[in-house]
């Protein structure tokens, strides 16, 4: 069963719900990261969840989107983001894909421990806490051309896939 959602924002090119499932198309901007987080949110709102997993689910949100447009993306470029939620038993599960700089997030290594708080680097973190909240994660670097979906007359050819699962049990 399709129900589809049409409409565009400045960050959400595109929403729509599929068989459940909701399905984002967002822009390379900052406002896709607050306009995206929300609709997920909303999505999976009537789900009853514990505190701790809508956290779960919002730093995971914020970290993927936000290292996408800052790092994988050139600046003001018309490159998409895909991203995907659903529930499964025990678990919610969210893809991203995107088309920036392939990109394999679960190969970076655990950050340092500081010493202390004056030798503490700022940042670095947000890729080590998405891998501990997840309860499986599996990243995929598709092939030129592998996977493509129509967005209006916009091609959309991701270059990396990173699927995740959030447990909803405490």
């Amino acid at each position: 069963m399709t129900d589809t959602v049409v409409g565009q924002t400045k960050g959400i090119r595109w929403q729509g719900i599929v068989d459940g499932r909701l399905l984002l198309f967002l822009n390379n901007c900052l406002a896709a990261l607050d306009e995206g987080r929300c609709r997920v949110l909303q999505h999976f709102g009537s789900a009853d969840l514990p505190p701790s997993v809508i956290n779960h689910l919002e730093v995971t949100f914020e970290e993927v989107i936000l290292n996408i447009i800052r790092h994988g993306f050139h600046p003001n470029s018309d490159q998409l983001i895909f991203v995907q939620a659903g529930a499964l038993p025990g678990a919610l599960e969210i893809m991203f894909e995107d088309e920036g700089t392939p990109f394999n997030p679960l190969s970076v290594p655990p950050p340092s421990r500081f010493q202390s708080l004056a030798s503490a680097k700022i940042g670095g973190l947000g890729v080590h806490l998405v891998s501990s909240f997840s309860m499986n994660a599996h990243y995929r670097r598709m092939a030129p051309g592998e996977s493509f979906r129509w967005i209006g007359s916009r091609r959309f050819s991701p270059n990396n896939r990173l699927t995740l699962s959030i447990a909803t049990d405490e």
